[in-house]
């Protein structure tokens, strides 16, 4: 179905010309890559957020600001050899809770936890500071 409603849109206008008149115009900015972080399991699976998503986490950011940090961390790949995909993506997650409900604590509502990551997650975010 997403792919028969793709072909049925009207193509995009070339680069650099103007939209058809009466068409909204996007003014969403380009993706910034440099504005990106790269967080590595153990597994190998990468995960990008933004970086003030990953800030959120005092050793993330001592990895990408600190004058002893790899060319690969001052890139924004920080690799975490000690953690699993599934828990380092709902320690992601947090990242993002955090980052959305810090400033606005009456409309946060509860972060869920699967009790069966619950002990990993709580080793994790004390490694991860957050």
């Amino acid at each position: 179905i997403f792919f028969r409603e793709m072909a049925d849109k009207k193509k995009p206008p070339g680069k650099g010309a103007p939209p058809p008149e009466g068409e909204a115009v996007d003014k969403t900015p380009a993706f910034d890559v440099t504005q990106t972080v790269r967080l590595v399991s153990k597994d190998g699976f990468e995960f990008v957020l933004h970086k003030n998503c990953a800030m959120v986490s005092k050793t993330v950011k001592t990895m990408l600001n600190s004058p002893q940090s790899t060319k690969e961390m001052q890139e924004g790949m920080i690799h975490l050899p000690s953690i699993d995909a599934p828990v380092l993506e709902k320690a992601i997650q947090y990242f993002h809770y955090k980052y959305r409900y810090d400033n606005d604590p009456d409309n946060r509502p509860p972060f869920q936890v699967p009790p069966e990551m619950a002990l990993d997650l709580m080793l994790v975010a004390h490694y991860l500071d957050t």
